[in-house]
């Protein structure tokens, strides 16, 4: 038994371990206005010392369970070219991901991610970047992730899921906000919880179609909540929201490995406080997802519409959000066996409303790229590039956010199972929700 887990019958433990030194730059560790009544921004460019660092552990058993433990930690040192004051980033992620047999045709799925950050700490991969807020220079939060989800077989073609899980962050420190009596505010603590419910029922059609009927309920309480159309902008939480969605889905599988999931339907939410409006919103939500994957190699495409938030602490409003993932070793021959790639895209838009009939519009698009390459079952190289750019457009201004960060270090593996490439094996993403 694993302390503080479910009974696991362990057939087989193996784990992994890899350690980075990287060096690297950034063009904007953080930006600034220089005079707050002129709309003119100063970016803060410096080169830095990184580490990255990941420990596994995997369970199996005879069930075919597995049982998946991650930490990761990333650390970035800055080293100015000019005289500025510049503080350190890093990143701490955990993940834990079961699958538990309860018998012939039950099963319970547990996920729990969490991450302690920087904004500047974070990678696209970690799949925290929704937290990324144009508005703040610099940030250190907080935020878990967890679902516990029952799979029954009611039949051979009929199965139903029920889920429960909750999504909550916070923050431990950022800049000061200047009231306009000259004094300072400091915002610490809790940002939001999200605690939700769910339920699938599943109809596999043929061996290639599947449908599915969803309902979700969500609960929002955003304790912190900025109003960007005062100035300077403050705080005008707590706000409580509620969120009803009930989609039909249709799953397609043109092969083995390419699958279509397409889920459209409709949504009821409770009106932000603030908009005059108060009655409930009723809109339609829809989501796109088309997936290849072998033994080696993924891809994975996504779109999606619904009533939200890129990140709650800047209020709801209608959301459209886009990704890509390409991920893997894209050539199993002769040395180009130990070379994979991780691309990774996302793009936002949101109208969000948080003061009275003021409406604000965030853009957010982010891409990165890493390469990884095994010398030898000990030693490898790796590099990377990230992009970020973000507008809010409010009644205050807001300047625009971009970012380009490269890096390339030696990074060394090790593993029990000498048959994991550790390496080039990429770590799952930290996904809320």
């Amino acid at each position: 038994m694993v302390f503080g887990l479910p009974p696991i019958y362990a057939e087989y433990t193996d784990y992994a371990a890899r350690a980075a030194v990287v060096q690297g730059y950034s063009s904007n560790t953080y930006q600034a206005q220089d005079d707050a009544r002129v709309p003119a921004i100063r970016r803060h460019p410096s080169p830095f010392t990184g580490f990255d660092g990941m420990l596994q552990m995997r369970i199996t058993n005879g069930f075919g369970d597995l049982h998946d433990f991650r930490l990761e930690t990333r650390v970035q040192h800055y080293e100015p070219l000019t005289a500025q004051y510049q503080s350190d980033d890093g990143t701490i992620n955990g993940a834990w991901s079961s699958r538990i047999t309860l018998g012939r045709r039950s099963f319970l799925t547990l996920n729990s991610a969490a991450t302690f950050t920087t904004i500047n700490g974070t990678h696209l991969s970690d799949g925290t970047i929704f937290q990324f807020d144009p508005t703040v220079v610099r940030r250190t939060f907080w935020l878990d992730s967890s679902e516990f989800a029952l799979t029954h077989e009611l039949s051979p073609t009929w199965r139903a899921r029920t889920a429960v899980g909750m999504i909550i962050s916070g923050t431990v420190s950022e800049p000061a906000t200047l009231l306009p009596d000259g004094n300072q505010t400091f915002h610490r603590g809790l940002d939001f919880a999200q605690p939700y419910a769910e339920g699938t029922l599943f109809k596999d059609f043929s061996e290639r179609t599947t449908g599915d009927f969803t309902a979700l309920y969500q609960y929002s309480y955003n304790l912190y909540v900025l109003d960007l159309s005062q100035r300077p902008p403050r705080n005008i939480g707590p706000d409580k929201l509620q969120f009803f969605t009930a989609t039909f889905g249709h799953t397609y599988r043109f092969s083995p490995e390419l699958i279509n999931s397409f889920r459209a339907g409709g949504q009821i939410a409770s009106a932000p406080p603030r908009d005059p409006d108060q009655r409930p919103v009723v809109g339609p939500t829809f989501g796109e997802e088309l997936s290849y994957q072998r033994e080696f190699w993924q891809y994975l495409l996504t779109a999606g519409y619904s009533y939200g938030s890129l990140n709650p602490r800047l209020g709801a409003g209608p959301t459209a959000s886009a990704s890509a993932l390409v991920i893997g070793t894209p050539y199993r021959r002769g040395k180009w066996r130990d070379f994979s790639v991780m691309l990774n895209a996302q793009a936002g838009h949101s109208i969000l409303i948080t003061g009275v009939g003021q409406n604000t519009v965030l853009d957010f698009a982010a891409g990165s790229a890493e390469l990884r390459y095994g010398f030898n079952k000990t030693w490898g190289l790796l590099a990377g590039y990230d992009v970020r750019y973000a507008t809010f457009q409010s009644a205050q201004f807001v300047p625009p956010f971009l970012r380009h960060l490269v890096y390339i270090g030696i990074s060394g593996y090790w593993s029990t199972d000498r048959t994991i490439p550790v390496l080039t094996q990429f770590s799952a993403p930290i996904t809320p929700g």
